[in-house]
């Protein structure tokens, strides 16, 4: 199995967010990248930019590492060891629920497969634009589509203690990376026409 490879983009709007995550992958010496990225406009715009990033993280680290996507107002409480863990086979490995695959914190596995999977989800944020959750919906779209192996993460690697996502609360011992939500705390429209 390749060395895994932390990453995560973030704007000036998440800068406080993202100190808190580089901080806490530093406290389990765990390797990041982790980029402060241009606003492009709205927040949902900023969501679709998240696939392009993701290209590019593959491309950079194909041969070298897997990756390890966390969203950038998100702290890592526990070591992640389950990431440690996968059969060489698994292209993706994220938290589902509902049928609903979550984009917060998702392990991808550098190959064909996946760079298909990337570049689907980078056409779908192309044009499939007016979904509620442009970026996440995308994903999923994209992974129905082409179907790679996968492995559901446990929601312990995606907890929080907001929104839709409450009815999934676990106990705070068993949290391993807690996403903080910060849209939720910001004054963002979700529901504003592009």
């Amino acid at each position: 199995m390749k060395p895994i490879i932390y990453t995560s983009c973030y704007t000036n709007d998440y800068l406080e967010d993202a100190n808190l995550l580089i901080d806490s992958l530093n406290k389990f010496n765990l390797p990041h990248d982790v980029q402060n990225v241009r606003t492009i406009g709205k927040w949902r715009d900023n969501l679709r930019t998240k696939a392009a990033f993701m290209k590019q993280q593959l491309e950079k680290y194909y041969d070298t590492h897997s990756i390890v996507w966390i969203d950038s107002d998100s702290i890592v409480k526990q070591y992640p060891k389950l990431f440690y863990e996968f059969e060489d086979d698994i292209d993706i490995a994220a938290w589902e629920g509902h049928g609903w695959m979550s984009t917060a914190t998702y392990y991808i596995r550098p190959n064909k497969t996946t760079l298909k999977f990337v570049d689907l989800w980078i056409q779908y944020n192309n044009t499939k634009k007016h979904v509620l959750w442009p970026e996440q919906t995308n994903f999923n779209y994209a992974f129905h589509t082409l179907k790679p192996k996968r492995y559901i993460l446990p929601v312990s690697y995606t907890s929080t203690n907001y929104g839709y996502f409450k009815q999934f609360k676990i106990p705070q011992s068993e949290v391993v990376i807690e996403h903080m939500m910060a849209s939720q705390r910001q004054s963002f429209n979700t529901f504003q026409k592009l």
